[in-house]
């Protein structure tokens, strides 16, 4: 965790994105649902425009982690803003 979170704090544009999907997929395997979703909520922000289907993807996984967490209106919030494009 302190690696993806000191590339995190490093990073800019899509390599920031990259390395806070990273730390919500960390945070996921410790089964820390509430960190996972907003690492991967970071992610999706951090996102440079033009990266919709990137998005979409960070949007689902966030939304699977707010779920686990048993936040099921936050995971459908998430799913309904995940919009793929033209991707």
């Amino acid at each position: 965790l302190e690696e993806a979170q000191a590339r995190f704090d490093a990073a800019t544009g899509v390599d920031r994105a990259i390395a806070a999907h990273c730390l919500g997929i960390a945070y996921s395997e410790l089964e820390q649902w509430p960190e996972a979703a907003a690492a991967l909520g970071q992610a999706r922000d951090s996102l440079p425009s033009g990266q919709t289907a990137y998005a979409a993807r960070l949007g689902i996984a966030k939304a699977a982690a707010e779920l686990a967490a048993g936040r099921a209106e936050a995971a459908l919030t998430d799913l309904a803003q995940a919009d793929p494009g033209d991707d």
